[in-house]
């Protein structure tokens, strides 16, 4: 939910060149030699009291989900009890499960990146190699990292995971999510994708003594597991490296419909040169049905969600339907920085109308914009009136969970997949900042949002038109049910003539690496 971040940063270059728009530094680096400093009861009643104030200073309604009380509470429960917090580490986890219990997926605190560098960038720290996913309720194995490295060799998939240095797994499982905010769909599906990360933070080293139900022996048995480095999880099962999944990218399937995978929603300006060059592929080769896959899209700048709805709909819409923006002096000081020091001085917020309704409001209000009325998509010389698909699921997230908002209120296309784990009437516009004594990263929400059809109290996520749910066998396996259920959907519904034998089919025509 950045768009409006990136229209300050134009804002703020609008009198100069674009050599003029700053990177801001989101967060000062801590040495090594400082990363395990124990800290005082002092230190962690400080950082703890400035994160909470910041967040009171920029955030439109902190406690909408927890009372402040509860807040205070959790706070003196963490400082009566200063073993837990006497060093970064722990204080990061801490400091997670308290910002959680605010309940706003885009606030809390932030990774622990310099622990991260040292241990396992350079370190070349083992992380727990299973890779792991639910199926019809229980947590099985879905990969096994370097498995033929280990003394008894590889797990088998579909393996069910019954616990892990002893405690049961969903009980640890569900210890991991406290540190993380959002919906308990949202939470689990985090922990379990990033299980070996999760586990790392927690402070759980190998060896890994698993306790596991394979399916061709009659007995749960007890393994233990090296781990393995981070770099071999990037690596197929025979060795080779796995490609690093672009941003953006298009492929041609059978029956000549595009899949275009939109994970990241970043670099407008790449975005531009990404869409023409494919739909015009599309075009040239007669495309008859796209696929747009979001289910692992995390948001940004929402700008590119508008760009892509311009390739496939003519149709009127809103992306959300009203803002209210938090008005402080630390996020005025954030916006700025996206201009060059040189010119920084200068009342450049001015020259923008979005930064001058900003700025021009009064700090510790709530400066807030209606869009009353849908508008309709700029017009494009390329856009594809084929059938669409969009697909969705759990962690189609922030500026992509808005695109596929609009889709559904507006009914832009076909949404198919799963609910989305978060509601798009959220927070978001992110603000970071760094706390003075632990140097600890935090981010907070500085807005909040309104879905598009303005259904102000709708507490669900977004909700496909068909549901498909994929099971642990579909990932072991290799198959994408959802996808499939989408090229069956759109060949029920193109109205193209059918594919010749030449026609492209996967990796060819619409493909472009970004």
């Amino acid at each position: 939910m950045r768009s409006w971040l990136v229209a300050a940063a134009v804002a703020l270059s609008s009198t100069a060149c674009s050599s003029l728009v700053s990177t801001p530094s989101f967060h000062e680096i801590v040495p090594d030699d400082r990363l395990d400093l124990p800290l005082s009861r002092d230190d962690v009643a400080s950082d703890l009291r400035f994160a909470i104030e910041r967040i009171e200073e920029v955030h439109p309604d902190p406690y909408a989900k927890t009372p402040k009380e509860r807040i205070e509470t959790e706070i003196e429960a963490i400082l009566a009890d200063p073993a837990s917090t006497a060093t970064r580490r722990k204080l990061h986890r801490r400091l997670s499960c308290l910002l959680a219990l605010l309940g706003d997926a885009h606030t809390g605190a932030g990774f622990l990146q310099e622990e991260w560098a040292r241990d396992v960038d350079r370190g070349g720290e083992r992380l727990f190699p299973l890779r792991v996913g639910r199926d019809k309720g229980s947590i099985v194995v879905v990969r096994h990292v370097g498995g033929d490295d280990d003394t008894d060799g590889p797990i088998e998939l579909q393996s069910r995971v019954i616990a892990i240095q002893g405690r049961p797994i969903e009980e640890l499982v569900a210890d991991l999510g406290r540190g993380t905010a959002g919906s308990a769909v949202l939470r689990d599906a985090i922990v379990l994708e990033n299980l070996h990360v999760q586990l790392w933070s927690a402070g759980i080293r190998p060896p890994f003594r698993v306790a596991i139900a394979e399916p061709s022996k009659p007995e749960p048995t007890e393994r233990v597991l090296a781990g393995q480095p981070y770099a071999r999880f990037f690596r197929q099962d025979d060795g080779r490296r796995m490609p690093r999944p672009a941003d953006y990218d298009a492929s041609w399937l059978d029956g000549r419909v595009v899949r275009l995978d939109f994970r990241s929603m970043d670099d407008l300006p790449r975005f531009e040169e990404f869409c023409r060059a494919t739909f015009t592929t599309m075009r040239e080769k007669h495309a008859r049905g796209l696929i747009v896959d979001l289910r692992e899209n995390g948001g940004g700048d929402s700008q590119l969600g508008d760009l892509l709805l311009s390739y496939v709909t003519s149709t009127p819409y809103r992306a959300c339907s009203r803002k209210e923006w938090k008005v402080s002096a630390p996020y005025k000081t954030f916006m700025k920085s996206y201009a060059h020091p040189a010119i920084r001085w200068l009342p450049l917020q001015w020259f923008h109308s979005t930064t001058r309704w900003y700025f021009g409001a009064d700090e510790g209000s709530l400066a807030v914009f209606e869009q009353s009325e849908p508008l309709e998509p700029r017009p494009n010389d390329l856009r594809f009136d084929g059938p669409v698909v969009f697909l969705i699921g759990p962690q189609t997230f922030s500026s992509a969970l808005m695109l596929a908002n609009a889709v559904e209120d507006y009914d832009l296309a076909m949404l198919i997949g799963e609910e989305t784990a978060e509601s798009p009437n959220a927070f978001g516009e992110v603000f970071p900042f760094d706390l003075p004594r632990s140097g600890l990263n935090v981010r907070v929400s500085t807005a909040r949002y309104v879905r598009a059809n303005g259904d102000a109290a709708n507490p669900r996520g977004v909700v496909p038109d068909l549901e498909v749910k994929p099971t642990a066998q579909d990932v072991v396996v290799g198959r994408d049910a959802a996808l499939e259920r989408a090229r069956a959907w759109i060949e029920e519904h193109a109205t193209g003539p059918a594919p010749s034998a030449d026609a492209p089919t996967g990796g060819e025509g619409a493909d472009s690496d970004s």
